[in-house]
């Protein structure tokens, strides 16, 4: 009879602090759920995400021990999407650790992590470009930034409802004095010989408008394009397209090369640039099947497409012996070898045409001994 007595008092004294704890949680709910209806109309609006990402990556990955002692992979880094940005962007991309977006814009950034799709955003602007002060949740956040400066997005995963900060990503976002309808994007070539050099676009102040250029290149040659923004600021935040495909990333350049010949547009952001790719052949020497010792020899170029035959650069070399001419650049080269057999009684020489075109000949000068020569075309 004793033992119950003080078994009845001591639950009755654990159910007291418990109570009052539930009351308190039960009283607070309506309290934290009215002041989040109270900013609604300043706040950030959140909401499911949509489209596809433009680009990939896999994080770091560590080893980290559970409760038991085994060990499991640690998740890596929540990856940060940016919404269509006209007129740089047309669809979503991935984004690293910065970005630059126009004034009055509306931005959206949406997050993914392995274990979580939903989130704590921080440092989200609201009305009157002040910050955040209360995070909010969710996979997709729509902000837009009224004055320039620097600011700091956090989206933090939650993960059973708890905040992981481990995985935490961070956004440096520069919110640059222009308005979205300014922005317009130059195409360039960083090779000689392209037509369409816009050097000193952003020095002279030129409004770049969206016109289509040409940058001719030989197949198996590499192109190197830069995108040039009027007002300058914006270069890494193009979105680049090749015959209507996205090509990459956000990038300040795209690198390009090509093995068949024909016409390709490229397009970045609002601007655009025509590339056209040419290959290069010599029927006379397939004719000939060799070039003779001690002979001067004409070999002219064919283009596919006609008519780029002027531009063809031709190199001539041997092993041995000596070559009339060793570089040339047109429609037709003649060359002439001299004493090109070596003491070991084999003939090496090559003759190329650009890029695409290349023939080498091996021959042995002892009789009987037959030889090899042939053309190349990498």
């Amino acid at each position: 009879m004793q033992n119950s007595t003080i078994i009845r008092r001591a639950m009755s004294t654990l159910a007291t602090p418990f109570s009052l704890r539930t009351l308190a949680i039960a009283l607070s709910a309506p309290l934290f759920v009215f002041a989040v209806g109270c900013n609604s109309l300043v706040r950030p609006q959140l909401g499911s995400s949509s489209g596809s990402a433009g680009g990939g990556g896999t994080g770091v990955q560590g080893t980290i021990h559970d409760d038991d002692g085994g060990a499991t992979n640690a998740p890596a880094a929540a990856k940060l999407y940016l919404g269509a940005l006209a007129p740089l962007t047309t669809i979503e991309h991935r984004v690293a650790s910065s970005i630059a977006v126009p004034v009055s814009c509306p931005v959206t950034l949406r997050a993914s992590a392995s274990n979580s799709q939903n989130f704590v955003w921080k440092g989200l602007p609201v009305s009157g470009n002040s910050l955040s002060d209360e995070p909010v949740t969710g996979a997709v956040a729509q902000m837009s930034f009224a004055r320039a400066g620097d600011y700091t997005i956090t989206a933090i995963p939650l993960v059973n409802g708890i905040e992981a900060p481990s995985q935490a990503t961070r956004l440096l976002v520069h919110a640059l004095p222009y308005q979205f309808r300014q922005i317009q994007v130059h195409i360039a070539p960083e090779r000689s010989g392209a037509s369409g050099d816009g050097d000193g676009l952003k020095e002279q102040g030129v409004s770049a408008a969206a016109t289509t250029q040409t940058a001719l290149i030989e197949a198996q040659e590499s192109l190197k394009l830069k995108a040039m923004t009027v007002p300058v600021g914006f270069e890494g935040m193009v979105e680049w397209r090749v015959d209507g495909q996205i090509r990459s990333d956000l990038a300040s350049s795209l690198t390009l090369s090509y093995s068949q010949p024909g016409a390709h547009l490229v397009e970045g952001g609002n601007g655009s640039m025509e590339v056209m790719v040419y290959t290069v052949d010599v029927p006379v020497i397939r004719h000939l099947g060799q070039i003779p010792d001690g002979q001067a020899v004409t070999l002219e170029a064919v283009t596919s497409p006609a008519g780029y035959e002027s531009r063809v650069h031709w190199t001539a070399s041997t092993a041995y012996g000596s070559v009339s001419q060793a570089a040339a650049t047109g429609a037709s080269f003649t060359v002439r070898f001299d004493h090109t057999y070596g003491p070991d009684g084999w003939q090496n020489l090559a003759v190329q045409a650009g890029k695409s075109f290349k023939f080498t000949q091996k021959t042995q000068s002892d009789l009987g001994q037959g030889g090899e020569d042939g053309i190349k075309q990498p």
